[in-house]
């Protein structure tokens, strides 16, 4: 009773179903945060759509959740005598008709959103992502018949446009369409398959409301128009006329001459054919299904900030245009309520912006006061491209921040991806990869390993990993090549200092290369945020030089190794597909490789015993006591007894 007078005080007087209230208390969430104070009224008790932009960590996700499964608890209570129990839970969902569709742009955002779901009313979500047999996605659909759906737009087009699926074949029955990073699911080229799930989502349930407002309008003018004759002094003026006894016999009587005699057919009369089809016709209004009202939810940290969309064949609604104008609303965000043909009102909500409250987010355009994590610090590292190996394992194993937890480091390709990571596994740091063209298992994998906060990993991955991973352990976001964009750069520092309270803490490193500088220089301007500098003694970068380019030779003569080993696996297979004999001469061998590449392989075998000594030392400038100042001397001592890669 204390916690729902908690969360309902405030957000407005919003009341939730004691299970979702018993769930809440279970996992500790004694109050709504600002996005979910200010946006759960509205979505539960307004019934309104809603777009909401609020820093990363600050619990969206619930913020969308929690309205869906309140609004289907209470649904369920009202066919029931009693009112369900927790341990009714599991069967509260159960209602074989699929009414919320959440859509996120990547399978790790969509599986952590089905995990929140599950820990409020558990055994009810199901997930539609790629990387996952489709043949085992479709069974639990078929079993499970889930209310929640939780997809990335190109599986679950995929299984929509098959059509071999009962589950997915009934969309007018949703209720609630979420779309999660909003703005990147809309950019330009990104994912064609969304408009096309969202055209097929408003078919099924088409928006009336603007035909009904045509005629509103209309009737509106016939009826001013009737007023305006009536009203005393102007032409066309009505005259009272006082109903008496004999009036009202003369209607009644009138009444009941025009009222159709009751005709009874004999059953010779009616052909077998005309009753069959007067059945099916019977059967068709019986199995008519009643229009719902659709509720829209749209979030991100950045919806603030520009972006192309999506370009869609559709013919643009200019009803909605004149209400996405009317709310103030300019640009990305207007076009994405477009294309979702959002029912009835919507309420905009903006934490994203250091603005004033209550200013709405067209207002923010232009504007360079993007909120981050208040428990964000940034900082930068400016060195050349060919040293931010030595600059970061310099940072990793040399300053508090760096070593102080798991970390993420981002890059801008897949291939930059594999060099770090290898290159950092060989430097002796438990080390893993994550981007788009892995297998989903060890993707889960690298993300699984960054929530063990005993052990110090690193995950080098590309900007796959950048939108709504929730996870608080990560102390570190290193940019190791600087993001393309403002919003891809706050969604990723945004996966550190996750959460409220002072325990919200993290960096965000970025290391800069002189060809990165200007696209630097922009994203500090919109950030609008000062970057402090990291100071890392010129004697240690020496040191993690040679490390590096010991590292950086291993791995060199790995990609030899590996390009090899790949050519001869494809004859090996082609030669046993066509059933033939391979010749030896095909394949090849240290015989077959340049000269430069047999030096390469030499060196890097002698720079793997060397390299394997220094790791065992702790990392030190050089040995001279004088040439060190007293705080970087106290530094060293310190690293030197409990930092080790």
């Amino acid at each position: 009773m204390k916690l729902q007078l908690s969360w309902s005080s405030s957000s407005g007087g919003a009341h939730l179903h004691n299970i979702l209230i018993e769930s809440l208390h279970r996992l500790g969430f004694d109050s709504p945060t600002p996005i979910q104070a200010a946006t759960l009224a509205a979505s539960t008790m307004g019934r309104r759509n809603l777009v909401g932009a609020a820093p990363t960590g600050s619990g969206k996700t619930l913020a969308f959740l929690l309205p869906i499964l309140n609004s289907i608890l209470m649904e369920k209570n009202e066919g029931e005598d009693e009112p369900l129990q927790d341990d009714d839970a599991a069967d509260a969902l159960t209602s074989n008709k699929l009414q919320a569709l959440i859509m996120t742009p990547t399978r790790e955002l969509a599986t952590q959103i089905q995990a929140e779901c599950e820990k409020l009313v558990p055994n009810q979500c199901v997930t539609l992502v790629g990387g996952i047999a489709l043949v085992k996605q479709k069974r639990l659909l078929s079993t499970k018949k889930p209310s929640i759906i939780v997809a990335t737009p190109g599986r679950l087009w995929a299984m929509l446009s098959s059509g071999d699926n009962d589950h997915l074949k009934d969309l007018s029955q949703i209720r609630f369409l979420v779309l999660d990073e909003a703005d990147r699911m809309t950019q330009e080229h990104s994912f064609p398959q969304l408009v096309k799930i969202l055209d097929l989502v408003n078919e099924s349930n088409p928006n009336k409301e603007e035909e009904d407002d045509d005629d509103d309008e209309s009737d509106d003018e016939s009826d001013d128009g009737a007023r305006m004759r009536g009203l005393p002094g102007i032409r066309g003026e009505a005259h009272l006329t006082m109903l008496t006894d004999d009036i009202l016999d003369r209607i009644q009587a009138k009444k009941d001459s025009t009222n159709p005699e009751r005709v009874e057919l004999s059953d010779d009369e009616i052909s077998v054919d005309e009753v069959d089809e007067i059945d099916e016709m019977g059967d068709l209004f019986l199995n008519l299904k009643p229009k719902v009202h659709r509720q829209t939810f749209i979030y991100s940290a950045t919806l603030t900030l520009p972006f192309t969309s999506t370009k869609t064949k559709s013919a643009p609604n200019s009803k909605m245009k004149k209400r996405t104008k009317k709310l103030g609303l300019v640009g990305g965000i207007a076009e994405i309520l477009e294309k979702t043909n959002a029912m009835g009102e919507t309420k905009v909500v903006d934490l994203s912006s250091s603005s004033p409250a209550g200013t709405s987010l067209a207002n923010h355009e232009g504007s360079n006061g993007i909120v981050l994590p208040p428990g964000l610090s940034l900082s930068q590292i400016k060195c050349t491209q060919m040293h931010k190996d030595s600059h970061l394992y310099a940072y990793l194993m040399t300053t508090i921040q760096g070593a102080s937890g798991p970390c993420l480091v981002f890059c801008n390709s897949i291939g930059a991806v594999r060099r770090v990571g290898a290159t950092f596994q060989t430097l002796g740091f438990s080390t893993r990869i994550l981007h788009a063209h892995m297998q989903q298992r060890a993707r889960f994998k690298a993300v699984e390993s960054l929530k063990n906060t005993k052990k110090r990993v690193i995950v080098v991955c590309t900007d796959v990993a950048a939108r709504g991973l929730d996870i608080p352990s990560v102390s570190t976001v290193v940019h190791y090549d600087v993001a393309r964009a403002v919003d891809t750069f706050v969604h990723r520092s945004g996966r550190t200092a996750r959460g409220m309270g002072m325990g919200a803490v993290g960096t965000s490193l970025s290391l800069i290369a002189p060809a990165e500088d200007k696209a630097f220089s922009q994203i500090a301007r919109s950030i609008n945020i000062p970057f402090s500098k990291v100071n890392l003694d010129g004697r240690l970068l020496s040191s993690s030089q040679v490390r590096a380019n010991l590292a950086s030779k291993i791995y060199c003569a790995g990609e030899i190794e590996q390009k090899t080993n790949s050519s001869n696996k494809w004859f090996l297979e082609k030669a046993k597909e066509a059933d033939l004999d391979l010749d030896d001469d095909l394949l090849e061998d240290d015989s077959n490789r340049s000269e430069k590449e047999m030096q390469t392989i030499s060196e890097a075998k002698k720079a793997r015993i060397k390299l394997t000594k220094l790791l065992k030392e702790p990392l030190t400038t050089q040995k001279f006591g004088k040439f060190l100042s007293t705080n970087s001397a106290a530094l060293q001592n310190q690293l030197k007894q409990s930092i080790q890669p």
